[in-house]
């Protein structure tokens, strides 16, 4: 062969090279559970909540194998779950990475009495402890939320169901895309009269309890360079449910809870095996019963949390390492406390499709 027959060869090769666009290598610093854990993982899509009847979490979430849920009554009553025949207060959630759990609940679980799913995009249950990831509100196991970032835009949807009782469901959202940057805003809506909590022949009880649902959540992010990314969430939510016959009676009594979710989280891709994280969070919790018979009851709960990660990824072989700051307050009648915990952890995780190992410390 010939110098200028291999000199052409060459240039068309680099000229193939040119016009071929590779594909794009994203290594995002997150808690990737399944990446870092044995324990099995059970994840309802977006799909499955759509076909639920009704725009609640709960209902979902308590279709999981292994997984238990108590409710106190109907839409509205406390929800509490179980995995594994591990308590509640040992089953954390998360909304994007953010813990929810309720910290002006003497337990500090997570209440999803009120808590809506047409804003979300999946479910993720992990079964089995998470505490090196997580903490040991997490060791019975992790309930994730992932929401929706503008997956269908342009698209705006509108969903009303109906039943008995005058039980109403409607949500309206938007997925939205510009440039860089995308994002969905749901308004979800719920009503229902329900039935009376106490006994109709007993009390004479003739009045029906019923339950409101309001919530307003946005969630975008925004590619400001190809290694640079901000994910942005807000979430406002109101619930309040008439809780008669706590003392045989059927005095309007009722719960009130607002909830407020503030979160941005910061990824920047090192290269194509590392990326770092920040989280800045917000999550406070305002619980009001009131009752004709007694006085009424406030619970306030805050958490502040703030953390940094960093992901490796080589080969066969994963680390994850981060550290954070929580900081916690809980007020009531006659309470008024406040926690500060501070942790560092690394997971570290090797395997091929015959051995996996897992090794990971935490220290709080």
């Amino acid at each position: 062969m010939s110098g200028k027959t291999l000199f052409l060869l060459l240039l068309l090769s680099a000229h193939a090279l040119a016009d071929t666009e590779l594909e794009t290598i994203e290594v995002e610093a997150t808690k990737d559970i399944e990446r870092f854990t044995f324990d099995t993982s059970t994840t309802i899509t977006e799909k499955e909540l759509n076909n639920q009847p009704l725009g609640l979490l709960s209902p979902a979430i308590e279709k999981v194998p292994g997984l238990v849920a108590n409710q106190n009554g109907g839409p509205g009553g406390r929800v509490s779950f179980f995995i594994r025949g591990t308590e509640s207060r040992h089953v954390s959630f998360t909304l994007d990475g953010l813990k929810i759990n309720d910290t002006s609940n003497t337990d500090r679980q997570f209440d999803a009495a009120f808590m809506m799913s047409p804003f979300v995009k999946e479910i993720t249950v992990h079964k089995g402890p998470q505490a090196v990831l997580y903490g040991s509100d997490a060791i019975g196991g992790m309930i994730e939320l992932k929401t929706r970032k503008g997956d269908y835009a342009p698209e705006t949807r509108l969903s009303i169901n109906g039943g008995s009782f005058g039980t109403i469901d409607t949500s309206l959202s938007s997925d939205w895309k510009k440039n860089s940057n995308r994002g969905t805003l749901t308004l979800s809506r719920f009503h229902t009269d329900g039935i009376s909590r106490i006994n109709e022949k007993r009390y004479n009880a003739d009045e029906r309890d019923a339950t409101d649902i309001t919530q307003l959540t946005s969630s975008s992010e925004h590619r400001w360079a190809p290694k640079f990314q901000t994910d942005f969430l807000a979430s406002y939510l109101h619930g309040k449910a008439e809780q008669d016959g706590f003392a045989d009676d059927n005095n309007n009594d009722f719960s009130r809870n607002d909830q407020y979710i503030v979160q941005q989280k910061t990824n920047y891709e090192i290269n194509d095996s590392q990326a770092m994280s920040l989280r800045n969070g917000f999550n406070r919790h305002q619980r009001h019963n009131e009752s004709v018979s007694s006085n009424e009851e406030f619970f306030e709960g805050e958490l502040f949390q703030n953390e940094v990660i960093h992901r490796l990824e080589a080969g066969k072989f994963g680390f994850l390492s981060g550290i954070s700051n929580e900081q916690e307050s809980a007020k009531a009648i006659g309470m008024d406390k406040h926690f500060e915990l501070n942790s560092a952890f690394l997971q570290s995780s090797v395997g091929d499709d015959h051995l996996k190992f897992h090794a990971g410390v935490r220290a709080d």
